[in-house]
């Protein structure tokens, strides 16, 4: 609890330090996310249309159909709504390794690497999904570490497969520490969500749990504790 304490006052100062930037990206994450998410709707009623024909309907080859284009679809645009969470993750990320930075170069050094953000979005999904699907544990495993690969792979321009790799050394020292940090702000986040969904605030708890989980994460990759010394330290102006 101490350290969680310590992480979430880090953060702040962190926010602090250049918040008219962060509330900036913030805004622009939620606005063009929620954009996208917006295509879900046709897709996944299609989808839900087919399941619901299974109930009253022999399996002939057009609800096959269906239900394969629907899955295919929603698998697509789940990968690139994922994309676009990692974007802005790494331009956030760029501006916390860089604070003095501003918001047009952050942006720009950023779409330098958007097709290894997409590729990693891609592989990020189907794992996660395929490892929850299947075997659950795996899923939960990889979902940890592509936390964790992702600040490597925009701090360090690192290739997907490196990132993972280093990602894999990161997680596995004090892995429990991390486990027991990142689900305890999960929970935090859960019911300041519940709260806030009550009055019609959820879009301020979708900016806080993204802002807050990627700095989160990136501490623990680079804070002076940790397993990799190699790393840039994170740079602040408070400190």
């Amino acid at each position: 609890m101490n350290n969680f304490k310590k992480t979430l006052n880090k953060v702040y100062n962190i926010f602090l330090s250049n918040w008219k930037i962060f509330l900036l990206l913030g805004l622009i994450y939620l606005l063009v996310f929620s954009a996208f998410s917006f295509g879900f709707t046709p897709f996944n009623d299609k989808f839900n249309q087919g399941f619901e024909m299974m109930d009253s309907a022999k399996m002939d080859n057009a609800l096959l159909k269906i239900i394969a284009i629907g899955l295919i679809s929603l698998s697509l645009l789940s990968s690139w709504l994922l994309c676009i969470h990692n974007f802005f993750s790494g331009v956030l990320i760029h501006i916390l390794n860089n604070p003095e930075i501003n918001f047009k170069l952050a942006l720009k050094q950023t779409f330098k690497s958007f097709w290894k953000i997409l590729g990693f979005s891609v592989l990020e999904f189907f794992l996660i999904m395929l490892g929850m699907i299947f075997f659950l544990i795996p899923g939960i495993y990889f979902l940890f570490i592509f936390y964790f690969a992702l600040p490597i792979m925009i701090n360090e321009n690192l290739g997907i497969f490196k990132s993972i790799r280093k990602a894999q050394a990161v997680f596995k020292s004090n892995m429990w520490k991390k486990i027991s940090l990142i689900c305890l702000l999960k929970l935090s986040l859960f019911i300041i969500m519940i709260f806030f969904s009550s009055i019609k605030l959820d879009g301020i708890v979708v900016i806080a749990d993204w802002f807050v989980s990627t700095l989160f994460v990136y501490l623990m990759v680079y804070s002076e504790s940790e397993i990799i010394t190699d790393s840039p330290k994170l740079i602040s102006k408070n400190e």
